[in-house]
C-alpha cells in the first residue's frame, strides 16, 4: 500500500497529476480507509481551485479525519481550510493538535505557520501570546516564525498609536473592510 502512495507522491513531483490521481485511487481500491491516499486525492482536488473540487477535497479530508483524527497532515490541511473559512479557533485547535501528534520538524513548522496566521488575523498580542505559551510550553523551540509575526503585529500597532490613526488605514480609509483588522 505505502509503495502505491509513494508512487503517487513521485508522480506529483514529476507533475504527472493524472498518474498521481490513479495511484491514490488504486490505493483506495485496495484499502478504502487509506488516509494517505485520501489526503493525496484531497490535495489534488484542492489544487484545482474550483468550488466543486474544493468541496470534494474537504469531504475527503473530513473522511480521513474520521478514520484517523490524529494524523498531522490531515489536521494541518483542515487547519488551512478553516483559516480560509475564517474559523480561527478551529484553525488553532487543529494546528496545535497536529503539532502535538508529530515528531516531524517540517510538519511542526507547518503547524506553527497555521497558528501564526490565525494569531495574526486575530491580533493576538504579546500578553495573549505569553498566556498561550505557558499553556503550550512544548511549542517554544519551534515558534520562530510565530514570534516574528507577533513582533510585526505589535510594531504596526505601535506605529498606528504613535501616528494617532488607530482604526484608519494609510489612505485615511477605515480598516473595517480589511479581514486582518477584524
Amino acid at each position: 500500500m505505502w509503495l502505491i502512495i509513494r508512487m503517487g507522491h513521485c508522480f506529483i513531483k514529476l507533475n504527472n497529476l493524472e498518474k498521481a490521481k490513479l495511484a491514490f485511487e488504486r490505493a483506495l481500491e485496495l484499502d478504502p480507509k487509506c488516509v494517505g491516499a485520501l489526503v493525496g486525492l484531497a490535495i489534488l482536488k484542492l489544487n484545482l481551485q474550483q468550488s466543486e473540487a474544493i468541496k470534494e477535497g474537504v469531504q475527503m479530508l473530513s473522511k480521513a479525519y474520521t478514520i484517523d483524527s490524529t494524523n498531522p497532515m490531515v489536521l494541518n490541511h483542515l487547519a488551512n481550510h478553516f483559516f480560509f473559512k475564517k474559523d480561527y479557533n478551529k484553525t488553532q485547535h487543529l494546528a496545535l493538535h497536529a503539532f502535538h501528534n508529530t515528531e516531524n520538524e517540517a510538519m511542526r513548522a507547518e503547524s506553527c505557520y497555521q497558528l501564526a496566521r490565525a494569531f495574526q488575523v486575530q491580533e493576538i498580542t504579546t500578553r495573549h501570546f505569553s498566556i498561550i505559551t505557558k499553556q503550550h510550553s512544548m511549542l517554544l523551540p519551534h515558534l520562530c516564525c510565530l514570534i516574528l509575526v507577533l513582533d510585526r503585529c505589535i510594531f504596526i500597532e505601535g506605529i498606528r498609536k504613535m501616528a494617532g490613526h488607530r482604526g484608519v488605514g494609510a489612505q485615511g480609509n477605515e480598516d473595517s473592510g480589511n479581514p486582518f483588522n477584524q
